[in-house]
Formats: C-alpha cells, structure tokens, sequence
C-alpha cells in the first residue's frame, strides 16, 4: 500500500508540472526558427501533462506574439501539424515480508518457531502522450483581408487567447 500511496502522490505533484507557456526548456515550451524576412516556422513542445487542445491554443498565441514581437499586423498559416509520441512510466515490482518468532530455552535445549508473511506488488505501467505542434506561418503588415483563408490578425488574437496562458 505504500508504494501506491508514493506514485498517486507522485502523480499528483507531476500533474501539477503541466508545461507552462514559455521559451522551450525541460518541461516543453516554444520556439521558433526564421525561415525568410518574414517566413517563420514555430513549434509548442508539450509534456505528458497538457493536452492536445491547449498545445494548440499556446501555438496560435506565439504565432500572434511573434508577429507583434516582430512588428508586423497579421499571419497567415501556411502549414501545421501535431505529432504526439506515447509512452510509459513503468514502476517496478516490489516484495515485502515480516518474520516473527519465538524460542524457548530448557538447559542446553532450545524450543522455537517462526512464521513469515509476505507482500507482492506487481509492476506498473503509467501510459502518457507528448504532444507538439508546429506551424510555418508568414507574416504580413496592413489590413487583412477577412477572406483570406487561415489568417489572424495577431493583436486580437491574443486578446481572445489570453486567458487560457499559463505562464
């Protein structure tokens, strides 16, 4: 029972190591790469403890910080994608046991027992899954058209996503 005890408290310390929103680092996190004067590929690497969703959503937040941050008005998404990669922490098994006895002296004889109980816990498997998005977007300054398929005008957009950053 207490190594169950020590992974859910694990567990819930882990959880709380959800990947902030912030420069890549051990935890995940974003980044980008220049491509042309104003041609950018960008990346959110997230840990076992975000979600799809929200990989996405700080993505679309650093696509729009970088565009102000590089003093442009809009961008446009020319290509994305999300990968996720699976895998598991496994805990080991575990044996326990307790030995109890007693012994009873007469001269040079000597009368006992003793009795051993024991505890398996088998291995566990803890399954996750990473999630990162990628995005190659570029950027534009002036009016954007509101036909132009996958575009964002960068300063409304995060507007619209800032509550949803954890940083």
């Amino acid at each position: 029972m207490y190594k169950i005890g020590l992974l859910i408290a694990g567990l819930l310390f882990l959880s709380s190591c959800a990947t902030p929103y912030k420069a890549d680092g051990n935890l995940g996190g974003f980044g980008e790469t220049q491509l042309d004067d104003n041609l950018f590929s960008v990346y959110f690497r997230g840990n076992a403890f975000i979600d799809q969703r929200n990989v996405k959503t700080y993505l679309l937040y650093r696509c729009a910080e970088l565009t102000v941050e590089k003093g442009y008005d809009y961008f446009v998404i020319v290509d994305a994608d999300t990968d996720a990669t699976h895998g598991a922490i496994v805990t080991p098994g575990s044996y326990s046991s307790t030995t109890t006895g007693h012994a009873t002296a007469f001269g040079n004889t000597a009368y006992g027992s003793a009795y051993s109980s024991g505890t398996y816990m088998p291995a566990q498997a803890t399954p996750y899954t990473k999630f990162t998005s990628e995005a190659t977007i570029r950027l534009f300054k002036g009016t954007k058209s509101d036909s132009l398929e996958n575009s964002y005008k960068a300063k409304k957009l995060m507007g619209y996503l800032k509550s949803k950053i954890k940083r």
